[in-house]
């Protein structure tokens, strides 16, 4: 049974502000199943007219009360509790036009370009069209923009600074030894350096030769990956 946007603003006030029971939950849950038809449809029309293949995910119970807790927003206008994500080999240049292509496929979809404005160092765009009254979220993503975030993703700055100096070791052992693939000079390193900034983690090493870049995906363990 649809619900209209004052009903659902309703019941996001109630999981706001009230103790959470099992009357709420259940009218959260059957508002997320009405999510899940505009998502398949706008995946299949992605397959189908695009040919780009997306994964799909609709936001779990707990985390959607988390963000109204959160953030100040009404449930109503949470765009993302459906989401697709598509990621590829691909530069900014072809991300622009696959977002363009996908912005055409849906009369009104909305784009938000999150690559000039980060948020802990989640780069992406966002296309957001409504799929039967209900607004479906897209991800479009590079390859190099997961990389470059998903060893952070969801970290304590104890554990960040952890995985720094983990990584920072790696790197000098096999930089001494042999080549690595996530490594674009094979000089050894001279020293290395960490530092925090007000914003988020940010982790650089410093040599006497070449300034290296180094794939921190190559040493995150699998539970940091998205």
């Amino acid at each position: 049974m649809a619900l209209t946007k004052s009903q659902i603003n309703k019941l996001g006030e109630k999981l706001r502000h009230e103790a959470i029971d099992a009357d709420n939950l259940e009218r959260l849950q059957d508002l997320r199943t009405l999510y899940d038809a505009p998502m398949a449809k706008a995946q299949a029309a992605l397959k189908e007219k695009l040919r780009l293949d997306a994964t799909s995910r609709l936001k779990t119970v707990n985390t959607i009360i988390d963000k109204l807790r959160r953030e100040k927003m009404r449930l109503a206008e949470m765009q993302d509790i459906a989401g697709l994500r598509i990621v590829e080999e691909m530069g900014l240049g072809t991300q622009n036009q696959m977002v363009e292509r996908i912005a055409g496929l849906f009369d009104g979809a909305r784009i938000v370009d999150r690559r000039q404005h980060p948020s802990y160092g989640y780069r992406a765009v966002h296309v957001i069209p409504e799929v039967h009254g209900y607004p479906v979220e897209i991800q479009v993503r590079t390859r190099l923009q997961i990389y470059g975030h998903s060893p952070w993703r969801g970290l304590g700055i104890r554990r960040a600074a952890r995985f720094v100096t983990v990584a920072s070791l790696k790197v000098r052992k096999v930089w001494s030894s042999a080549s690595c693939p996530c490594l674009t000079h094979s000089a050894r390193l001279r020293n290395t350096s960490s530092r925090f900034g007000r914003r988020g983690l940010g982790f650089r090493l410093r040599a006497r030769r070449p300034v290296v870049n180094v794939n921190f995906g190559c040493f995150a363990p699998d539970s940091m990956h998205d």
